[in-house]
């Protein structure tokens, strides 16, 4: 397995340090489960949120939490956004599965809460906790905004998903609005799945 560079330091073989040759090699490497990327010091980090977090990280035991979450987020690395295509069928704020407003929603509330927590060892458990402690549930458990809802889509029933094409090149295969969204705002990384 080969150790993962931020995109600025790699170069390829023949010396092109174009940001399209680099993001096509960087999502080869992704989608052979060949690229690493460490996530931050979640210690050194205070998270949003931190009372709640460490109250509920406490109520479900160590080990069975690491069998929730190779369950959950088995499979989902986060990748770069810089790396990933664009969305070649998403020309703005069209509405697909979920609406424009709420993918820009659920793309700021995973980059701010969302994955702080997931690096810091959170499952689905720990956000629906979250939303019933703030009140943002609406006691049916499917509150649309919710953060609950937030890791289903970026780590559930619907993650991002980046295969590769019959030619080889990258292809997303669903999450093309979230993508568009988080290039749209500027956001750094984004968990996919192969």
């Amino acid at each position: 397995m080969s150790d993962y560079k931020q995109p600025s330091d790699q170069t390829s073989e023949s010396g092109d340090t174009s940001e399209a040759r680099r993001g096509v090699e960087w999502l080869d490497q992704f989608l052979r489960g060949e690229a690493q990327q460490d996530a931050p010091n979640s210690a050194e980090q205070a998270l949003p949120y931190n009372e709640i977090f460490q109250q509920n990280y406490d109520q479900i035991p160590g080990a069975f939490r690491e069998k929730l979450r190779a369950s959950e987020q088995g499979g989902i690395t986060e990748v770069p956004v810089a790396e990933l295509p664009d969305p070649p069928d998403v020309t703005g704020p069209e509405n697909h599965n979920i609406t424009y407003d709420n993918a820009v929603h659920h793309t700021r509330q995973l980059n701010e809460v969302v994955l702080p927590w997931v690096r810091a060892g959170a499952v689905k458990d720990d956000f629906y906790a979250l939303d019933r402690a703030i009140g943002n549930d609406d006691g049916t458990g499917r509150n649309e905004r919710s953060f609950t809802r937030t890791y289903e889509l970026f780590f559930g029933t619907s993650p991002i998903k980046v295969d590769r094409t019959t030619d080889g090149s990258p292809s997303i295969t669903d999450g093309r609005h979230r993508i568009y969204a988080a290039k749209e705002l500027g956001i750094t990384t984004l968990p996919v799945s192969r």
